[in-house]
């Protein structure tokens, strides 16, 4: 039984109240949405029609977009199809048992229409991941009761959502198709554009697709806004229902501080104090870099992160994705070991990461010609541990280090090309 606790409760009433406990230290930034995007978009299917996984799911599967399926379970469910959807990386959520209106029911029946289809679902796909719930009619019912299964609830009000809704257990929804005010693709692309000026999150709501079922949506009308859309990553995130809720939950709770600034090494801490078993999304965060930085990684509990630099009016700063919670993150210089390049290697070209390190440590140079090559691991007092010598060709070079017994200790690595020698301070991950 997945029921959340009084203490969940009172933070979800504190949060609804008081909005954003966000504390993020300057110059860090959080994005509203991840990629930063400027907006969001959750597409949202109700009742388990058949065609939603013949026609609609191979549709948003060849543009790799993720949709939400609401599930009455007491209506027929191709289970296999449901949880092979869930392994791609889409949602199966709560619509009830049988698709009752919730604002009729006793405690006792509302609470056997929250509890049973979350419990079904999650025994069926083997995970606990069902979260949130769609009201069946749009009527939430009592909303204590449901918050004591659900973080989150869609109704269907017909307007875009804020970047944080008055209400995470009153989403609102848009219909669409026949009996809805979006039917076409034009419809389909004004809505969600609109969605941009405000940095919106558009919830879509259907049901049927190609004359099976209500109000079903042509399947003609969806697909070039679902390429549209596909195409245009960096105004629209499309995502889950529920990722949407964990991103928007975590963004606005988030702590960032920093610890360390040296001149090739950042240190920062990026926490909250939310419930690590339901809010575990990577959040997007950038920061400027110092101006004598040209490149930088980003490491945490010594794995390199994704990341990427783009250019803010002449200023280098930094992008990535990152799990708050997840131990601290350093974002490392690149190129720092500045040796002048001469005639056989290219030292602006050299990285040694991750670093901090875990468990190996990886080097990476280009050589303009073949070359005799050193590269030794020495610990403080001048122990060799680890040491190569070897011939490499011109081109892009690589080698990979296990330090997998030192990871307790501050480290060197020493490069020799000629007689030309760097050192290079390794740090263990904490």
């Amino acid at each position: 039984m997945q029921k959340f606790t009084h203490y969940s409760l009172i933070f979800c009433f504190i949060y609804t109240i008081i909005g954003t406990a966000q504390n993020v230290e300057s110059p860090y930034e959080v994005a509203i949405w991840k990629g930063f995007s400027k907006s969001a978009i959750s597409y949202t299917w109700d009742d388990n029609i058949s065609e939603q996984l013949t026609v609609a799911l191979p549709m948003y599967d060849a543009l790799n977009l993720k949709m939400t399926f609401f599930l009455t379970t007491s209506f027929s469910a191709n289970w296999d199809a449901y949880k092979e959807a869930s392994e791609n990386g889409h949602e199966i959520a709560a619509h009830s048992i049988s698709h009752s209106n919730f604002g009729d029911m006793t405690d006792e029946t509302l609470i056997n229409e929250l509890l049973n289809p979350q419990e079904t679902i999650n025994a069926k796909l083997g995970n606990n991941k069902c979260i949130s719930i769609a009201y069946p009619y749009c009527v939430s019912g009592d909303i204590n009761l449901v918050s004591n299964y659900y973080v989150s609830g869609r109704s269907c009000q017909g307007y875009v959502e804020s970047q944080t809704p008055n209400d995470l257990m009153q989403v609102s929804s848009i219909s669409c198709g026949t009996e809805g005010t979006v039917k076409t693709t034009e419809d389909f692309n004004t809505t969600v554009d609109s969605a941009i000026t405000t940095n919106g999150w558009c919830v879509f709501l259907f049901h049927a697709i190609d004359g099976s079922g209500w109000s079903p949506v042509d399947s003609s009308e969806l697909q070039p806004h679902l390429e549209y859309v596909a195409a245009n990553p960096n105004k629209f995130w499309i995502a889950t229902y529920s990722d949407t809720v964990r991103y928007i939950t975590q963004r606005d709770a988030i702590i960032i501080q920093e610890i360390l600034n040296k001149s090739d090494l950042i240190q920062c801490s990026i926490t909250h104090n939310l419930d690590q078993t339901i809010y575990n999304t990577p959040i997007s965060i950038q920061r400027p870099l110092p101006s004598d930085w040209e490149e930088a990684t980003i490491t945490q509990n010594g794995t390199e992160i994704p990341s990427h630099i783009i250019d803010d009016n002449g200023a280098k700063v930094i992008r990535f994705d990152v799990i708050p919670n997840n131990g601290d993150v350093f974002i490392n210089k690149s190129g720092e070991l500045s040796l002048e390049d001469n005639e056989y290697i290219t030292y602006s070209s050299l990285k040694v990461y991750p670093n901090p390190f875990k468990e190996k440590v990886t080097l990476e140079f280009f050589l303009k010609e073949k070359k005799n090559v050193s590269f030794s691991i020495i610990n403080q007092s001048g122990k060799k541990l680890y040491t190569i010598e070897k011939k490499f060709y011109s081109g892009k070079q690589k080698i990979k280090v296990p330090i997998n017994g030192y990871k307790n200790e501050v480290l060197f690595c020493i490069i020799e090309v000629d007689g030309h020698q760097k050192l290079k301070k390794l740090i263990p991950t904490n």
